[in-house]
């Protein structure tokens, strides 16, 4: 594979929202943000207002819209809506607890999690397949790029970005209140208001 152009990715997560709180399946719905949140979102922008972004792309969900609001202003040379990096969708229980999905269908996902769909939905390859063109671009875009997106899209850039094998991609978390900065082929996160962390661990506030 020739040498990608990017200097660096930052890879930033929206506000947390109600239906996060209240473990709900969000996927392409969408709740309202957390008065709570509003704080966190506020820490990151300033966590990144100090770097120049020559791309920031961004799904066009309204809770990953309302918290680029809130960061503004940032350094941008070029932004825009990236439909592809919409969150995965969990079909019919999209909106749903985890505990209102039949234990079949739950079975049927541990048993084979990368290529099993949410019924009506999307699986892990159906989204790392949808983003591969963003991966392509990110890689030929000179410069620093950043991405403000959803937990899964986040995790499925990140294991493309970094070329992982297998169902390394399962171990990652992307709380709200993380960075990823992926820079000469690995990664460091850094945990609003901590210190970057070289590898994929973070702290919580």
């Amino acid at each position: 594979m020739s040498k990608p152009l990017f200097s660096r990715v930052y890879l930033v997560r929206h506000g947390k929202t109600a239906w996060n709180a209240e473990g709900k399946l969000q996927g392409r719905g969408d709740s309202p943000l957390l008065e709570s949140s509003l704080p966190i979102i506020r820490r990151v922008a300033e966590t990144i207002r100090p770097i120049r972004f020559d791309l920031f792309l961004r799904s066009p969900l309204k809770r990953v819209e309302e918290s680029y609001e809130l960061m503004q202003p940032l350094d941008i040379s070029q932004s825009r809506i990236e439909p592809a990096l919409m969150e995965i969708s969990f079909g019919d229980y999209n909106g749903k607890r985890v505990s209102d999905v039949p234990k079949d269908v739950l079975r049927q996902r541990e048993e084979d999690k990368w290529s099993t769909p949410w019924p009506n939905g999307e699986s892990y390859r159906d989204v790392f397949d949808r983003v591969q063109p963003v991966v392509q671009e990110i890689r030929n875009t000179p410069g620093t790029i950043g991405v403000l997106a959803h937990e899964t899209v986040n995790k499925l850039l990140l294991a493309s970005l970094l070329e992982w094998q297998g169902n390394r991609v399962f171990t990652v978390k992307h709380p709200n209140h993380v960075i990823y900065k992926i820079e000469n082929g690995s990664a460091c996160s850094l945990s609003v208001s901590d210190e970057w962390h070289q590898g994929i661990g973070y702290t919580e506030l």
